[in-house]
Order: structure tokens, then sequence, then C-alpha cells
């Protein structure tokens, strides 16, 4: 045999034997394939009117509201967003203007740089770029570490206070050392005379605390210079990026308070 299946097309005598077995019952007779695809595929297909399936995937996209510090802090804090400063620009020249710079940037809706990382999201890097070119070099970097580490220069009250100039522990705990207080001069007390338990009239030393600042007047004063400082920088970062088309953020008037320590506690 050479392995080859013949294949006998059906004549007259096959075809009467066919019909013949039909008519005796013999055989079945099935209903054709291709109506039963037909009616399958159709089935599978939405009615007219009916409601559709829900949509699968992610939602869209919403644009997001924040006020500057919140922004601040979402873009060098979440995004890890980056000042590229030149190192070799002596800061006087030769520099383009910030208009320039956003505006092609805006349009470009693109990372320039590339990196090691996950791509920053647009709208961080916009808003980097603006406190980079809105501000000096040392404001913009003050700006960077206070979002990223969520603060601001005024993040606790600070008044002045005095503690104990040296610290001894006894009986009772640690407690300011005490020195006798005619060291003082004219400004002391002399020794006091008292009775004992004896009866007897006794003169003991008047004691008395050394204490010195330590939170000085100063230190306020400076704390709250640089509070309203980097308000300020806020301020002008806001007014910067009024002119920058933010694609999925929005600017918003809030602004941290500008003097906090006069805020009820």
């Amino acid at each position: 045999m050479s392995g080859r299946i013949a294949v006998r097309h059906a004549d007259d005598t096959d075809r009467q034997l066919i019909d013949a077995a039909i008519a005796a019952g013999k055989v079945t007779i099935c209903p054709p394939a291709m109506p039963v695809l037909r009616s399958i595929c159709s089935s599978s297909q939405p009615a007219e009117g009916a409601a559709r399936e829900k949509r699968v995937g992610p939602e869209p996209r919403t644009r997001r509201r924040l006020g500057i510090a919140g922004a601040l802090e979402w873009a060098f804090g979440v995004e890890r967003a980056q000042l590229r400063f030149d190192e070799d620009s002596d800061g006087f020249g030769g520099r383009i203007g910030i208009e320039y710079v956003l505006m092609q940037r805006g349009r470009l809706r693109a990372k320039i740089d590339g990196g090691g990382r996950s791509p920053i999201d647009v709208d961080a890097d916009l808003i980097a770029d603006a406190v980079q070119w809105a501000l000096p070099r040392s404001a913009a970097l003050r700006v960077q570490d206070m979002a990223r580490s969520m603060s601001m220069p005024w993040s606790s009250p600070v008044v002045p206070k005095v503690e104990p100039a040296d610290w001894v522990c006894g009986r009772g705990g640690w407690r300011g050392r005490t020195a006798d207080a005619r060291r003082l001069g004219s400004e002391g007390w002399m020794p006091a005379e008292r009775v004992n338990r004896l009866g007897r009239h006794i003169r003991e030393a008047v004691k008395y605390t050394p204490i010195t600042w330590a939170v000085t007047p100063q230190q306020v004063a400076r704390r709250r210079r640089d509070h309203l400082d980097w308000w300020g920088d806020l301020l002008t970062v806001r007014t910067a990026l009024r002119s920058v088309e933010l694609r999925w953020t929005e600017i918003t008037d809030a602004m941290p308070p500008m003097q906090p320590w006069q805020d009820p506690a």
C-alpha cells in the first residue's frame, strides 16, 4: 500500500442507497453546522439598546488642586524632582529667561533628562524648573529642603527660655546646681540668720541657681526672619507658576501661615 487515501465522490447509485436508508429511518439527518455557528456568533453581540458592560481599566485621571506648599511637597518629596544648576555658570549673562524655558517644556510635555529610575511626573519637573529659575540658588535650595522634609522654618513654637547652667543628680532626680549668693556681690544676698532645731542662732548661706539662655531672643528673631523669607519665596514661585500650563495640577491661592507665632496655641 502506498499510504494514500482514495477519495471517491458519490454517484447516482450511492445517492439512491442514501435516499433509501433515510426513507427507512436508518440514517438521522443532522442540521448544518454553519447556521449553528452563526447563531452562536449572533448571540454574543449585545442586543440593540441593551446595557453595555462597565468599562474595564483605570479611571480617567483628574486634575489635582494643591496649594503652593502642597505642590512643592508633592514635586520634591513624592516625585523626587531635582534642581539642575549649571555648575559652570557664574549666574551673570548668557541665561535664558524663565518664560521661554517653561513655555518650551510645557509644549514638549515630556522629561528632557533621563535617568535610571521611574520617570518623574511632567508637572513635578515643571514645578522644579519654576523654583530654579524664579529664585536665587540659596533660596531655591532652601525651598527644596523644606518641601522634602514637609516642614517649614517655624515648624514648632519657639520662645526664649532659660535653664540651669549646670545639673546635678540627687535623690530627687536631676536638678540645677546651686551656688552661694555672695558671689553675686552687691546684687546677691548675705548669709541669713536662722534658729536651728537645737535653738541656736546660726548664719546660713543663701543659695541660688545660675541659669543660662537655652533659646535666646536673637535666635527666635532669626527663626522668624527665615520663615518670612521662605514664605516670600513661596509667593514668588506661585506667581511664576501662573504662567505655566500644568497638565494635571492646579495651583490654588492657599498659602501657609505668614506669621504662625501669632496664632493662638
